[in-house]
């Protein structure tokens, strides 16, 4: 899931106002690659979802998945100065030309540059908004060595300039510094990184500082991501405590809180923690003003709170809060969107559990069609849900159905992975043969 819904990922970084965000937008999908690199039991036993708090305007969430039936499965630079080379000039082919041609646009963009250092010498704050623009170029690209690269050569000038004394840039470099590591799923590195942004934004900013829970909360991502839940919760306690207003952030540290207690397996203070979110985030869709982030938000915490119930085997409550978060965001995305599709699968798992096969083969079909539009008939998206069909067609003795679906399914997996090995392939095979074991009983039966 990206940035409020939008379904071209964007990764948010700090600005150098305090308070202040900007964003890139990745050209490419990038975060299947994220979820590879995550530990192999937290790929099989999805979690709720995450929302970082820096995107007050864009409600991002990091999702580590969702439930599957079954295992087959702008104008930045102001109206009135003129763009930066790096929008008029392509970008070199060859990558190890990458850092001539980085030097070069900063020296274009009038930036001083330190030949002895190696180093941005940040002045002003035109400087450091040039250096942003230019860090863009390999972030769109997704090419994260060379726009570390730089944010290097910016960190350490700042230090240079401020002679290592705290200040509020380097704690803003070294937070994108983490952003840009978490999107590699170098997280490691990533934590060591948001432990100094937060240091260094507690010595440099006002004490109860909004932008040192930012760097707390991401710095709770990593620590998750590295399986440090117990850390993880004491980061989104203590960014709770700087956020004692009832809004959005606070709303999104709690919903973060619910899920870390969620894999605590306390699922008691899990669900409360959600439900205190979705108490501010119900306030704010009362407003006249409802923002597609504030639909995001709140659609996110009840997608968490209806997979907790549905995990207690409450039903009608799962029910209950999957229809209302599907109903909000049908008010604010189309039908086809990802995000419209997620929650749809999310209402048909429900129903499947609950054993309403029937209408649960219906919002599977849906879905299977809004994919076929969307992403095409040889996607992977398309094949699970093939697949999904197929198990439920089984389940509701449908077996021919359920052969054409699993086998449509099969292709798509040996086409793409390797049969031999992969337990997708091998579940899925082994359904198939249950399934043609079945169709030749009924024949002879008849």
């Amino acid at each position: 899931v990206t940035s409020a819904g939008r379904e071209h990922p964007e990764i948010v970084l700090e600005s150098f106002m305090p308070g202040d965000r900007w964003m890139v937008r990745r050209e490419d999908e990038p975060m299947d690659d994220i979820l590879l690199a995550l530990p192999d039991h937290r790929r099989v036993s999805p979690v709720p979802k995450l929302s970082p708090t820096d995107d007050d305007e864009c409600g991002s969430s990091l999702s580590c998945g969702e439930e599957d039936l079954t295992s087959l499965m702008g104008g930045m630079w102001g109206a009135t100065n003129k763009a930066p080379p790096s929008h008029s000039n392509p970008p070199p082919s060859n990558k190890e030309q990458e850092e001539d041609y980085i030097m070069q646009l900063a020296s274009a963009c009038n930036v001083p540059i330190d030949i002895d250092e190696d180093t941005f010498i940040i002045e002003t704050p035109h400087h450091l908004h040039s250096m942003h623009e230019i860090v863009a170029i390999p972030l769109r690209r997704g090419d994260y060595e060379s726009a570390l690269r730089v944010f290097e050569k910016i960190l350490k000038g700042l230090k240079l300039r401020h002679e290592e004394k705290p200040h509020h840039l380097i704690g803003t470099t070294l937070h994108n510094i983490g952003v840009v590591q978490m999107w590699q799923g170098k997280f490691s590195e990533a934590l060591y990184s948001f432990l100094h942004a937060v240091s260094m934004r507690r010595d440099s900013l006002p004490q109860n500082h909004p932008d040192i829970a930012v760097s707390l909360v991401r710095k709770s991502f990593a620590q998750l991501a590295l399986d440090q839940v117990g850390c993880a919760y004491d980061s989104l306690t203590q960014a709770l405590d700087l956020c004692p207003i009832e809004n959005a952030t606070r709303a999104k540290i709690l919903n973060n809180l619910g899920v870390v207690q969620y894999l605590n397996r306390d699922s008691i203070s899990a669900v409360k923690g959600f439900a205190r979110a979705l108490e501010i985030q119900r306030k704010q869709l009362a407003g006249r003003i409802r923002r597609e982030t504030i639909i995001f938000d709140a659609t996110t915490t009840l997608s968490n709170m209806g997979k907790l119930y549905s995990e207690k085997q409450d039903w009608n409550t799962s029910f209950f809060v999957y229809d209302e978060a599907l109903a909000l965001q049908s008010t604010a995305f189309r039908k086809e969107s990802p995000l419209v599709l997620q929650s749809i699968g999310n209402l048909a798992y429900a129903r499947a559990k609950h054993g309403d096969v029937k209408k649960a083969l219906h919002l599977y079909t849906d879905i299977l069609s809004a994919q076929e539009t969307v992403n095409g008939a040889e996607s992977r998206e398309y094949a699970e849900t093939m697949g999904v069909l197929g198990f439920l067609y089984s389940k509701n003795e449908d077996y021919e159905a359920a052969l054409t679906h699993l086998s449509a399914a099969h292709k798509w997996q040996l086409d793409n992975m390797d049969s031999t090995t992969h337990p997708a392939c091998l579940h899925t095979k082994e359904a198939i043969l249950a399934v043609e074991k079945n169709l030749k009983g009924a024949s002879v039966w008849v």
